[in-house]
């Protein structure tokens, strides 16, 4: 199983700020079948992480993993 950041990171976050994480689509970049998602990671409605992926859940992952890096 691969480590889970976006539950991490939520468990982080509401421990810290008792916030839950929001995730934000900010671009996506390509064509429709080779699609890249950037997505940030935001508390309290500060961003702390920006992740990019083939995927809106691999670009939150990423974007969680950056953001617990942070914390």
């Amino acid at each position: 199983k691969t480590a889970d950041f976006k539950s991490r990171f939520q468990e982080a976050a509401q421990a810290k700020y008792h916030e839950i994480p929001e995730y934000c689509v900010v671009s996506t970049e390509g064509p429709d079948h080779a699609k890249k998602f950037v997505v940030e990671a935001a508390v309290c409605g500060r961003v702390m992480g920006q992740g990019r992926g083939s995927s809106k859940l691999e670009a939150e992952q990423e974007a969680a993993r950056v953001a617990l890096d942070g914390l």
